[in-house]
């Protein structure tokens, strides 16, 4: 049962092409810039140390940076604890690369605060909320804004399953869905936060804080799959298509999956005719079909986390 702890105002998505309003500011720029200085970008994260396996739940992620950012690591982010039980998305907001801020530096230092949190919190008393305040706080000092989708994951025993409670707190545009390997059905889904067409929610210079996010709860049960993407993803591929491909790679590898998931999305990015989720939402905000066809350029970030049935401690004898 997917529950809803809050859900805010009807959600837009932000413009393809060239502009993105930066909220709480006068700044317009273009999503596709690169920063005029990257002399000072944080690391670029490699996402093929950071495959999670545990007993009976995986998780992976795969990064594909834009195009023309991809020297500095392009500005989405992500974490996910060494006992992968916690883990985040980040995108940093593009336009402020028009005023010669490096939009990574922010999304980097927020992800970087936490994951200190959450290192440092007991597994047990870990929430999505007061690690997305902690890294909050830690990204204080940085300009710049990002987008946030935290969860954290709890073993839960009842008399007659084996179950994963997910705990979810999303401002912005990224989100998560919950997938059933065998069917390819999406089960659940978080809902995107903007103020205004072009305009998500955003923690940084910004008036948005963690408690403007969405809270979700959910009990995973074993055979499905949960997917965690910033919108380079969602605005690529439509939540039925990554089903598909969840099912379609159920007896791959983690990291497969997601790098299968990343790979479809970016072929829709760049194919100029596909009709999109972004042609969609262009379409409903006033856009012509004409002009609203088209995936949209950008990072994308995907984490595929799966749970599985727990082994049996007495394996049946042959």
């Amino acid at each position: 049962m997917w529950v809803t702890q809050r859900v805010l105002a009807p959600k837009s998505v932000k413009q393809k092409v060239v502009l993105r309003l930066v909220c709480a500011s006068s700044i317009l720029g273009a999503s596709a810039m690169a920063p005029k200085d990257t002399r000072h970008s944080a690391p670029i994260q490699n996402w093929e140390e950071d495959t999670r396996e545990l007993e009976y739940f995986s998780v992976a992620p795969f990064l594909i940076p834009h195009a023309k950012k991809k020297h500095y690591g392009g500005e989405d982010t992500y974490f996910i604890t060494k006992d992968g039980l916690a883990m985040g998305v980040f995108d940093g907001v593009g336009g402020w690369a028009d005023s010669g801020v490096n939009p990574r530096e922010y999304s980097y230092k927020i992800m970087e605060g936490c994951l200190k949190a959450a290192e440092e919190m007991p597994a047990e008393s870990r929430t999505p909320l007061s690690i997305l305040k902690a890294g909050w706080t830690y990204a204080k000092s940085i300009v710049g804004s990002s987008t946030a989708c935290v969860a954290t994951f709890s073993p839960k025993k009842t008399e007659d399953a084996f179950l994963l409670s997910m705990n979810i707190v999303n401002v912005g545009d990224s989100g998560v869905l919950v997938v059933n390997n065998d069917t390819g059905e999406v089960v659940a889904a978080t809902k995107e936060q903007q103020h205004r067409f072009n305009c998500p929610y955003q923690l940084g210079h910004s008036n948005d804080t963690p408690d403007h996010g969405d809270k979700y709860f959910y009990d995973m049960r074993p055979g499905q799959t949960v997917v965690f993407g910033t919108d380079g993803l969602f605005d690529n591929l439509f939540a039925k298509e990554i089903g598909a491909i969840v099912t379609e790679n159920k007896g791959e590898a983690t990291q497969k999956v997601a790098e299968e998931i990343a790979k479809a999305a970016l072929k829709v990015a760049k194919n100029k005719k596909a009709v999109s989720p972004f042609t969609r939402h262009a379409q409903a905000a006033g856009y012509s079909q004409r002009s609203a066809l088209g995936g949209k350029e950008d990072d994308i970030t995907v984490i595929v986390a799966r749970f599985n049935p727990p082994k049996a401690k007495n394996a049946q004898r042959e």
